[in-house]
């Protein structure tokens, strides 16, 4: 009698994946019919990413925002897919483009990628680790340029309480955390609170401690905004300020 697929004497073999494959006599994996797996693009292994990375690093660091900024975008996806979501330098490359959109006033886009940085750094490293705090510092900043100030505010207090727990009082990270927590506190109509704040951490901090200068001057400069309420320093402005040694403190674990 003539086989024939589908006859009575032709034998239904069922491959790895499920699907059924049809041949007289003997069982067959369609696996071994599939071509080998391809090598990743050129430019996705891990030396090449680092060495985008470089490259992408110094034009951050010579001011030349737009084009860091085109260049992290683009390898962010590559790195999610080479290295994962959560390694270390997937999230540098995320917390570098947000940094440029927000100093290129794309606070947008800022919120979206601070707010992904922040939950991703809380999960894995912990809510009072030094990366965690830079990322919800960027978050407050970013969160009061799109929405409001207030909500802002509300971000900055615990971000103050995590750097005083984390760093201390005279650590240079919770004085910069304080600074922009203060602008916004300004912002909101609370230069009392600012003013208030500045004035605990002079009476918190030892004599001749050189941060308690600046503790003293801040606090005569917002005692003043609340008698003579004047217009702030846009923001932008100050986060490019801190550009450089941002950048570095955040490659050295400092921050």
């Amino acid at each position: 009698m003539r086989d024939y697929p589908g006859g009575r004497n032709h034998q239904s073999a069922r491959a790895d994946d499920g699907s059924n494959v049809y041949q007289a006599g003997r069982d067959v994996s369609v696996n071994q019919y599939l071509p080998p797996p391809l090598p990743p693009p050129p430019g996705t292994d891990p030396v090449s990413l680092a060495t985008r990375r470089r490259a992408a690093d110094a034009m951050a660091d010579s001011d030349r925002l737009h084009e860091a900024r085109i260049r992290y975008a683009g390898m962010l996806d590559d790195h999610r897919a080479t290295l994962g979501a959560d390694h270390p330098d997937t999230l540098d490359v995320l917390r570098s483009l947000a940094w440029c959109n927000e100093a290129l006033n794309a606070h947008r886009h800022a919120l979206a990628q601070y707010t992904e940085l922040h939950q991703r750094c809380a999960a894995s490293l912990g809510p009072l680790h030094p990366h965690s705090l830079w990322a919800q510092r960027g978050l407050m900043n970013a969160t009061g340029c799109t929405r409001t100030a207030t909500e802002a505010c509300r971000i900055g207090y615990f971000l103050v309480d995590g750097c005083l727990k984390a760093h201390g009082t005279a650590d240079e990270r919770t004085l910069d955390a304080m600074h922009d927590y203060a602008w916004w506190l300004g912002a909101a109509g609370r230069s009392t609170d600012a003013r208030d704040l500045y004035a605990d951490l002079y009476h918190a901090l030892p004599p001749h401690h050189p941060v308690r200068e600046v503790a003293q001057a801040e606090y005569h400069r917002w005692r003043e905004a609340v008698s003579y309420p004047r217009r702030l320093d846009r923001l932008p402005q100050r986060v490019r300020r801190y550009s450089r040694t941002a950048q570095q403190r955040w490659r050295d674990g400092l921050t």
